[in-house]
């Protein structure tokens, strides 16, 4: 017996975008082969199942069930344990496992866990699969603000993928590049690496989604730099396909941005009426974590407009979620404009 039907429709729920579907198959059957006797599971299909753990992992990490995905790891990771020559196999369960603390914003966590997928991937002389964790470890470090390791890592990934001539996965390289460029204020070198990243974009077909990415960055650095039209356009162009995708963790931020833009323009309702267009979309994805930034800024806005209720009732709001999530950086801005509203 195999499940090696299984992996066909997994293929063609991917192919249609439709993870949903995807998960609830790949539960279903996990449920029916982890009622098998251990003893009547033959060799083949313990790699399956790992296989199909590998997939159930994925999919419930993108529907945001990051304890079931973690659990789905560690599940995995009990059968490598029971079965010899395959530690090679733990490496992207440890990913996941990276992946998922990430999410809860357990840092330290995280990058053990990307550090122990790494270690195993560099063992087995696996290079391709090693740029996606230094990717990841990127990823964490920026969201750290330990800029200058997040930098290097991204080189490394970058460098395997050039050697490979793998030019898709490049441009993850170059927009993580032009995001750490964008957070040391480093703006002309941040616009090079996203423009080189929607450059490999067009040369593919059907990626209008990952294109919307780079726009919403050159928003950003558009405006960094103070070229507004530029940013509005950039950001617009980015918040169609955003829309188009239903993609809204994005929508919000789009939203988020062009209300920054239309508070610096002093078009402070039109910027309030952006704030709240992503505050209500970030409260349905319950991105408590985001939700803080955007409380921060219908405060400051309030604050400009002399509402200093309102000020003060939004930036609690913000301190409060900082001071859950323990983030020290925020928590003392907003405590700095708590404390010097009248």
């Amino acid at each position: 017996q195999n499940i090696n039907i299984y992996f066909c429709l997994d293929k063609y729920f991917e192919l249609n975008s439709d993870n949903k579907s995807n998960l609830k198959l790949a539960e279903t059957i996990f449920k029916c082969l982890d009622n098998y006797p251990r003893t009547f599971i033959p060799g083949e299909l313990v790699n399956q199942r790992l296989e199909l753990l590998k997939r159930l992992s994925s999919s419930q990490l993108l529907e945001k069930q990051y304890q079931q995905s973690k659990n789905s790891c560690e599940k995995a990771l009990e059968i490598i344990a029971s079965v010899d020559n395959l530690e090679e196999n733990k490496a992207i369960f440890y990913d996941c496992l990276g992946k998922v603390a990430s999410k809860f914003r357990n840092f330290e966590e995280a990058r053990y866990n990307f550090q122990l997928a790494l270690d195993i991937k560099i063992k087995y002389g696996d290079c391709s699969s090693a740029a996606s964790t230094y990717h990841w470890l990127g990823i964490l470090e920026l969201e750290c603000r330990e800029f200058e390791e997040a930098r290097r890592n991204y080189k490394q990934a970058l460098e395997i993928w050039i050697v490979e001539n793998n030019r898709y996965n490049q441009n993850y390289s170059y927009h993580e590049l032009g995001r750490v460029e964008e957070e040391l204020g480093e703006f002309e070198k941040a616009r090079s690496n996203y423009q080189q990243a929607l450059k490999i974009l067009m040369e593919e077909d059907n990626v209008s989604y990952e294109q919307a990415g780079v726009y919403l960055h050159l928003g950003i650095v558009a405006y960094k730099l103070r070229n507004f039209e530029e940013a509005r356009c950039n950001y617009e162009q980015a918040l169609g396909v955003f829309v188009e995708y239903k993609d809204s963790s994005n929508q919000g931020t789009t939203y988020h941005q062009l209300g920054t833009l239309s508070e610096e323009l002093g078009e402070y309702e039109q910027a309030r009426g952006y704030y709240q267009q992503a505050l209500l979309i970030t409260i349905e994805d319950k991105d408590r974590y985001f939700l803080a930034l955007t409380y921060y800024c219908l405060g400051t806005l309030a604050e400009k407009q002399k509402d200093y209720a309102e000020a003060r009732m939004n930036l609690q709001k913000a301190l409060e979620i900082y001071v859950e999530y323990k983030e020290e950086y925020w928590g003392n801005i907003a405590r700095e404009n708590l404390e010097r509203l009248p």
